[in-house]
């Protein structure tokens, strides 16, 4: 590729558009922002041009025509940023708080277990004498250690067992009984709730026949009346 198709002078590549940019020091202006009147202007160059400029210095060593090197100072700064610390684990981040919390209740720690140990060696018996049983207990105490021969075992289980039964036909009867209680509340609320409109209906034939015998004593006082005036 020749240097006039690859741009090798800026007149040729726009058109004379950069003529009055043919210096490299105004070039190099041009390409960077300006202070003017303490406002900040964009760069008179577009980011397009400046990467052809760019292009042209590196393969061929001139900035339109000229004989130049591109400084690092013209490139568009990169980007600075410090990366953050990394957070790390809950679990090493509160070491110093676990270890201090360990050192505050390490500080009482001999006191307690003396109090500890006193509490538990003055509540465990010592003794036959220091032993509490209550009157349930007794006979389980003393049959500790003693033979239990086949026939006892026997009777024993035949005694639990006729103990579960008699629990059994106990609950049985408590379930009937009340079953019975709950037909006859619900036999008598039936009742209670029927005895008013039986008391309507009774009142309402006695008032029937009062009316019909009222009607028939005016019928009957009709008819001696007329047969008064014949």
């Amino acid at each position: 590729m020749d240097r006039g198709e690859g741009g090798g002078d800026l007149q040729s590549l726009f058109g004379g558009r950069m003529s009055k940019y043919y210096a490299v020091e105004q070039i190099a202006k041009a390409m960077k922002p300006q202070l003017v009147n303490g406002v900040w202007q964009k760069p008179k160059l577009s980011a397009r041009r400046i990467a052809r400029i760019r292009k042209e210095c590196l393969r061929y060593g001139t900035i339109n025509g000229i004989q130049a090197q591109w400084n690092p100072e013209w490139d568009k700064p990169a980007k600075s940023w410090i990366p953050k610390s990394p957070k790390g684990h809950a679990f090493d981040n509160k070491l110093a708080e676990r270890v201090a919390l360990i050192d505050k209740n390490l500080k009482g720690m001999d006191k307690l277990i003396e109090e500890t140990r006193k509490e538990a060696y003055l509540t465990k018996p010592h003794t036959f004498l220091d032993i509490k049983l209550d009157a349930d207990d007794y006979d389980e105490f003393f049959e500790i250690g003693k033979r239990v021969t086949s026939k006892a075992r026997k009777a024993n289980r035949a005694a639990e067992a006729a103990k579960a039964a008699a629990k059994a036909a106990a609950k049985a009867t408590t379930k009937a009984t009340a079953k019975t209680t709950a037909k006859a509340t619900a036999k008598s609320a039936a009742e209670t709730a029927k005895e008013p409109a039986k008391e309507a209906e009774k009142k309402e034939k006695v008032n029937e026949k009062q009316k019909m015998g009222k009607e028939g004593a005016k019928k009957e006082k009709g008819k001696e009346a007329e047969t008064d005036k014949k």
